[in-house]
């Protein structure tokens, strides 16, 4: 009896431990449960909130007036959640993109991750050479009895180097020639080919065409398009302040556009014929990293610049309404004449206007995740 008495009190007991480790399992399978759906919750917030950077990243870059500001009390959804956004300045020019992303909103949100990213404007390559008409890297000799060049509508006249105006008379360049070197002439007769010159003035730092150069055209380019292209006897309408980037070869003539942008070729530019732009707020911009090759008379309404040399091998005579430039100077053939009708425009460009063939393009350098 008492044998029978001791197995019940022990069979009692083991029962009562079998039932605190099933209780204890439960809350533990119960706790991991939990732990599970929190941890894919907050997983879920992330990517809402790595989602919706990219969605800020995407207005910015095609933000060309700089008017996009997100609400950061409105909440967009998306898949299991919602997110918002957020663009505050910073103190030094720089810019902080921030998106909150909740699961399953914000108001009673079970979940909430943080993402940042901070980065500055970073203005076109080229920003600076659009001030001026004329703008020649290293040292510029003009010498008339071979080549004629003239500026109107005020437009100044840079070179990184001497300049040096030979045979010629009269006024030929209207707004103020500037040079980190001396302005000379030599057998000149009548006036001075200038109204005003500044010698030894400071050098100003254009960024040549390059890798970093091409990653912005790259990053904040509307096209790009392999291989050469061939524009001739069309009509061309552009997306205001696109950039279309030609990873080849650009031949043009004939052209007639609708629309501001700028065509950016990584090779050569040959025109062969009439760039005419129609309407809109400014220019068309033609830029070669390479040479621009012109061997024919043509009225080209564009600002052009080349990171090589411009080359007119058969003398012509050649309009451009817009503004030219080269980081390696000019190659000309006897008689050539050139035109070049400044649109002011160009010189009283600012932020925030599509006066110019792009606008500055935010470049974000870092992110920062806040779990």
């Amino acid at each position: 009896m008492n044998n029978h008495g001791a197995s019940l009190i022990a069979a009692i007991f083991i029962l009562l431990i079998l039932s605190l480790f099933g209780a204890a399992l439960c809350v533990l399978v119960a706790t991991e449960a939990d732990t599970s759906v929190r941890d894919i919750r907050a997983r879920q917030a992330l990517g809402l909130a790595e989602a919706g950077i990219d969605i800020g990243l995407w207005n910015l870059h095609r933000d060309f007036a700089r008017t996009w500001a997100p609400d950061p009390a409105v909440e967009y959804p998306l898949g299991s959640g919602t997110f918002a956004l957020e663009l505050t300045s910073d103190s030094g020019g720089s810019e902080t993109l921030t998106c909150s992303g909740y699961v399953p909103n914000m108001a009673g949100a079970e979940a909430k991750r943080v993402t940042r990213i901070t980065g500055n404007l970073v203005p076109d390559p080229l920003h600076e050479f659009y001030g001026y008409a004329l703008w020649f890297d290293g040292r510029t000799t003009f010498d008339y009895s071979q080549i004629a060049i003239t500026t109107a509508q005020g437009g100044h006249f840079y070179a990184g180097g001497d300049i040096v105006f030979k045979n010629g008379s009269g006024r030929k360049i209207l707004g103020t020639v500037s040079s980190t070197g001396t302005v000379t002439k030599e057998s000149w007769s009548g006036k001075d080919p200038w109204r005003r010159a500044d010698e030894g003035v400071d050098e100003i730092a254009f960024p040549p065409l390059d890798d970093n150069a091409e990653a912005w055209y790259r990053q904040n380019a509307f096209s790009v398009l392999s291989g050469d292209l061939v524009l001739e006897n069309v009509t061309r309408n552009l997306r205001n302040g696109r950039i279309y980037l030609i990873e080849g070869n650009l031949t043009v003539g004939n052209l007639t556009i609708r629309g501001t942008g700028a065509t950016v070729a990584l090779g050569d530019v040959t025109i062969t014929g009439d760039i005419t732009y129609q309407g809109g707020d400014g220019p068309l911009g033609v830029v070669a990293f390479g040479d621009i090759h012109c061997n024919q008379n043509a009225d080209i309404d564009a600002s052009v610049y080349a990171g090589g040399v411009i080359r007119v091998s058969v003398a012509s005579t050649i309009v451009v309404n817009g503004n030219i430039g080269s980081r390696n100077g000019l190659s000309l053939a006897n008689g050539t004449g050139i035109d070049v009708d400044y649109d002011t425009r160009l010189r009283t460009w600012s932020t925030g206007q599509n006066v110019l063939p792009t606008s500055p393009s935010r470049t974000f350098t870092w992110r920062e995740v806040y779990k």
